[in-house]
């Protein structure tokens, strides 16, 4: 399984991030399979997604705020056969990390910066959905 992670401390918009990323993929020929609650916390969600092109299952995680909470959802995505995951995770955590790498060596964590300008942030927050939307289309 792939995994692509959004790392970021707390509070930087990860969430947000992936949550309209779920909604450009509803619009972008992805078919929506399912959309439920995180276990964790339930303003975050799990959506599965199925490319219609090549079959496979795409899953997006909102929520990583604690190691467990990563773990769950590299458990989560390989239970639903997923061949992609998308999970954010604390870039001050090196436990979150680990857990990704030791999953999948080639991982694409990219990383969200702490204080983006408040008049950019939509922006900011367009242009990471795009970067993950590339390696999802």
């Amino acid at each position: 399984m792939r995994i692509v992670g959004l790392g970021g401390f707390a509070n930087v918009g990860k969430t947000t991030i992936l949550k309209k990323l779920i909604d450009d993929l509803k619009i972008s020929g992805l078919d929506l399979q399912t959309t439920v609650p995180d276990p964790f916390w339930s303003d975050d969600l799990h959506a599965m997604f199925k490319n219609s092109d090549n079959g496979d299952i795409i899953f997006i995680a909102t929520g990583g705020d604690s190691p467990i909470h990563v773990l769950n959802n590299i458990s989560e995505a390989k239970r639903k056969g997923a061949k992609i995951l998308v999970t954010p995770y604390r870039i001050s955590r090196n436990a979150d990390v680990q857990d990704i790498i030791s999953e999948d060596l080639k991982a694409m964590l990219i990383s969200k910066p702490k204080y983006p300008k408040k008049e950019d942030s939509k922006r900011v927050y367009d242009l990471y959905v795009d970067r993950l939307k590339s390696y999802l289309l």
